[in-house]
């Protein structure tokens, strides 16, 4: 990141973080993201219920998540650099070196002001910090069907529903953290099946498979999201 005086064309120019044209600067990002999961699962099977619902089922899955975000983002090499925004360039009047920020990262995390803006960044700020989330990252219900049973095989169909627990986006952090599908509801179906593969012939070892696919719609929502920042003005 070089200030105007210097910039080379792959550079970032300082000038639009409020840093004078003569600074210069080296930042490097190394996000992680750190998950922790408890699956909730309730199946209730319908057979011994109903005799007319032979081989009905109903399926809630909610895991409840934490999750860390963090964009470790550090700073190296700095120049600060001593010139004054000219008349007329960020402001009306001259501004000094002094009213700036010193490094990259005062100039985006949300807490500076320069020249004529009158509020801090709002959106895209970018930290140091750790950002956490703890809740229920969607909860899928399932009412399915196993058409076909026998005693070591089955296959059945299922309508899925998703409800969006999880939190919604945020633009205020770019590196914000989302637990769940971004808030949209679902609706899909589901098809699943296992079989018995393999048994020993003392019948305490066996190798089963089971297979499971979801296709589902992610119903449209709306959101608060901050511009692109690539190929935009």
């Amino acid at each position: 990141i070089t200030g105007a005086v210097a910039r080379d064309d792959q550079d970032w120019l300082a000038d639009y973080f409020g840093l004078p044209t003569d600074f210069e600067t080296s930042v490097c990002f190394n996000p992680r993201i750190s998950n922790f999961l408890v699956d909730l699962d309730l199946f209730i099977g319908f057979d011994s219920c109903f005799d007319c619902w032979d081989g009905f089922w109903f399926r809630i899955h909610a895991p409840v998540v934490y999750t860390k975000w963090e964009l470790c983002m550090s700073e190296s090499g700095t120049v600060e650099g001593v010139n004054d925004f000219a008349m007329g360039y960020m402001a009306s009047t001259t501004v000094l070196r002094a009213d700036l920020p010193k490094t990259f990262k005062e100039a985006v995390d949300g807490t500076r002001t320069w020249g004529d803006m009158q509020e801090a960044l709002k959106y895209d700020k970018m930290d140091s910090c750790a950002h956490t989330e703890t809740r229920l990252s969607e909860v899928h219900l399932e009412f399915g069907w196993d058409f076909w049973q026998c005693e070591e095989n089955n296959m059945g169909i299922a309508l899925l529903v998703g409800l969006p627990t999880g939190n919604k986006p945020c633009p205020d952090y770019l590196f914000a953290p989302v637990v769940g599908n971004g808030g949209h509801f679902e609706l899909g179906v589901l098809m699943r099946g296992n079989g018995r593969l393999w048994t020993c012939t003392d019948e305490e070892s066996r190798l089963d498979l089971y297979c499971e696919g979801k296709a589902a719609h992610l119903f449209k929502r709306k959101m608060w999201r901050s511009f692109d920042l690539r190929d935009k003005p």
